[in-house]
């Protein structure tokens, strides 16, 4: 059986400015650091292994998966994989996230291998 945890990429300044970043590729601020180590910590004692992390090649994705491995203390390659990117659908035009939520027609994740 394979089981499979997916995980949001921790807080970025444009998350706090409730900006819709789409493909931007922004780095994690000092809280979203926190708060992927913190998941990494909370796996470790969960006795959780991974034995295989892939992100999406958006640094903010990797840092979060750089950071909940430190959590962990665990060292392994990240593997990166475009496909993973959140793809959205949206019918107006957007002003911020609030408005993205009540507007978004879809947004999915699709995978391409």
């Amino acid at each position: 059986m394979i089981n499979l945890y997916l995980v949001r990429h921790g807080e970025t300044a444009g998350n706090v400015r409730q900006l819709i970043q789409g493909v931007t590729n922004s780095r994690l601020d000092a809280h979203g650091r926190k708060q992927a180590f913190a998941l990494g910590l909370g796996l470790k004692a969960s006795g959780l292994k991974f034995d295989r992390v892939v992100s999406s090649d958006l640094i903010r994705a990797q840092e979060t998966a750089q950071q909940i491995l430190l959590g962990m203390d665990e060292k392994q390659p990240i593997e990166t994989n475009s496909g993973l990117r959140e793809e959205m659908t949206v019918f107006l035009k957007v002003v911020n996230s609030k408005t993205f939520h009540r507007r978004s027609l879809a947004s999915r994740i699709t995978i391409n291998s």
